[in-house]
């Protein structure tokens, strides 16, 4: 009986330190830089579509844990270089930027980098890319 209960608290052990290590690297790790992405506000007569030339593009549903029917949407467009821009559906003035392809399960990070940053301009984005090339 002494083996049993010394081998049941050896096992309750282990899988206690397996839980709070974690499980493996399965689950998505979404990054927290401040500069992985940019937040742009277009003026009142463009819209994403009209800036970028989207190679395809997905529309994304969040819902909030707390009250699941109320669902924000989200458009993910991958661009032709390989990167991405994000914005909220029927709100193409403002999209969020990044230099690498956004998956479906990163666009809540994404919604609140649009939410939370504060946007800049057309021309400063252009000022941005400009010097990242030259």
């Amino acid at each position: 009986m002494k083996k049993t209960q010394i081998f049941a608290g050896i096992l309750c052990l282990g899988i206690t330190a397996t839980l709070m290590t974690g499980c493996g690297k399965s689950g998505t790790v979404v990054s927290d830089k401040e500069d992985d992405c940019i937040v742009v506000e277009l003026p009142d007569d463009y819209g994403v579509r009209d800036i970028f030339n989207i190679v395809s593009s997905t529309e994304i549903s969040v819902s909030a844990i707390s009250d699941p029917t109320v669902a924000q949407f989200y458009m993910i467009g991958k661009l032709e270089d390989g990167g991405s821009v994000v914005w909220r559906s029927k709100e193409e003035q403002t999209f969020v930027y990044t230099e690498k392809e956004v998956k479906g399960v990163e666009v809540s990070h994404y919604g609140n980098e649009l939410r939370d940053k504060t946007p800049i301009s057309l021309e400063e984005f252009d000022e941005i890319c400009e010097s990242k090339e030259g």
